[in-house]
């Protein structure tokens, strides 16, 4: 993120930003596969995952929504005559940091309640076989 400013353009979106991320994900793996302590096998944060594509699903809609009801209620956030200059950053920081404890629950709840049972009910009760059709 440091180096943005000064890579080339066409580089960015690669170098900037793959490659280091590759390099984080092949530490984390090489640590967890070496049984290594890990902040990262904390159980909050396996359940982080397992949510994670519930959070993916619902998080733009949450934003938005709050973002829509600021825009509404202007009044609340900005100066009066003054497009888009905040008057009270922590409204807008609580309201974001609102939207992400309501979609984090929303994802758990969908997640528990909605995907493991269908998931559970496409997988049937144990493991699939492969089958010879010859």
């Amino acid at each position: 993120y440091l180096f943005d400013g000064f890579a080339p353009r066409y580089a960015t979106s690669v170098a900037v930003t793959v490659i280091p991320f590759a390099l984080l994900i092949y530490a984390a793996a090489s640590t967890d596969l070496d049984g290594k302590p890990s902040f990262l096998r904390h159980r909050w944060l396996i359940r982080l995952g397992e949510w994670s594509y519930c959070f993916y699903l619902f998080h733009d809609l949450l934003l938005s929504q709050v973002t829509k009801f600021l825009q509404r209620h202007h009044d609340l956030v900005l100066q009066p005559h003054v497009a888009a200059v905040p008057r009270n950053a922590a409204i807008a920081a609580a309201a974001v940091g609102l939207s992400l404890v309501v979609t984090i629950i929303l994802s758990g709840l969908v997640y528990h309640f909605w995907e493991r049972p269908f998931e559970k009910r496409i997988r049937g009760a144990g493991p699939v076989r492969a089958t010879s059709v010859i």
